[in-house]
């Protein structure tokens, strides 16, 4: 017989879905009889989440892939035909993803828009958007009967969900029918900016609930940072680089989920200011990941 020994294998747990042929698996020891053939497809649960899905043949060696650690964006046709795959996946906590347009077809059908629910009662999407990753996501293709052309036609609202636009210099993305995703200002100049806690778009009132990805990449004279109350998300590298940047000041007691690097290589003798109830809980958040300096820099 065939075996393959599998070590160290203490912290790994086999999930197998299906053995063919004369292929046996028992304890870490993968047997497959002299004159046959096996197959065994699963996944091995390691202790960082990795998998290895591997393929086994008489005589032949073990191939598989195993996956970084991280989340994923699936597409699914959802009662489409074709294939799609994210090339950026996998992702790290609050990373930016680019929804991509929609590469299924359906016969009858047209494309109207991607939603994290396959009846199209969860968050609505359209090629093009931005979100901040925080878990593994599947986007579901939502079809509407087609009317003999191909264009997409979003869900009407009153302000379209992932669309930027601008409030007084402040440049938003509307991330729901109530709240916006604050991604930069108009003022290249600007060495003080402050995030407000809302906006007003069409006589109706949105709160900024989350900061983009390297939302002043352009501003290279920032130092004064102020961010609103109801900020619950900072992405990943916020506000990546920005050398003069020396105070930052949180308003909201609740600590928002800061992405990785977010305040990495700013001013190295960089002030936190925050509210005086929640300073533990903002000295915890801010670390290494973050870009904080502890050595250098305070949380006030």
């Amino acid at each position: 017989n065939n075996t393959i020994i599998l070590n160290d294998m203490t912290n790994v747990e086999w999930n197998l879905k299906s053995v063919a042929g004369n292929a046996e698996i028992t304890g870490n020891k993968l047997t497959i009889k002299e004159d046959s053939h096996g197959f065994v497809e699963g996944k091995m649960m390691l202790l960082d989440d990795a998998a290895l899905s591997a393929s086994f043949t008489y005589g032949a060696e073990v191939q598989g892939q195993t996956q970084e650690k991280g989340y994923k964006v699936l597409y699914n046709a959802n009662g489409g035909k074709g294939a799609m795959t994210d090339p950026n996946s996998p992702y790290s906590k609050y990373d930016s993803v680019l929804v991509a347009k929609c590469g299924f077809t359906n016969t009858g059908k047209e494309f109207v828009c991607w939603n994290t629910k396959a009846d199209g009662s969860g968050t609505t999407y359209m090629p093009g958007d931005k979100f901040y990753i925080q878990g593994n996501v599947t986007l579901y293709a939502i079809w509407k009967k087609s009317s003999g052309g191909n264009t997409v036609n979003p869900p009407s609202d009153t302000v379209k969900i992932g669309s930027t636009l601008t409030v007084g210099k402040g440049k938003y993305r509307v991330t729901s029918e109530s709240t916006v995703t604050y991604i930069g200002t108009t003022n290249k100049k600007a060495k003080k900016v402050t995030i407000p806690d809302t906006v007003k778009i069409k006589e109706k009132t949105y709160k900024v609930t989350a900061v983009g990805s390297n939302v002043l990449k352009n501003n290279k004279n920032l130092t004064s940072i102020v961010i609103g109350k109801n900020v619950s998300v900072i992405a990943a590298k916020a506000f990546y680089k920005k050398k003069k940047l020396k105070y930052i000041k949180f308003k909201s007691t609740k600590v928002p989920k800061i992405g990785k690097n977010a305040f990495k290589n700013i001013s190295k003798k960089a002030v936190f200011k925050v509210p005086k109830k929640a300073k533990k809980k903002y000295k915890n958040k801010l670390n290494k990941k973050t870009g904080f300096v502890k050595k250098t820099m305070k949380v006030k």
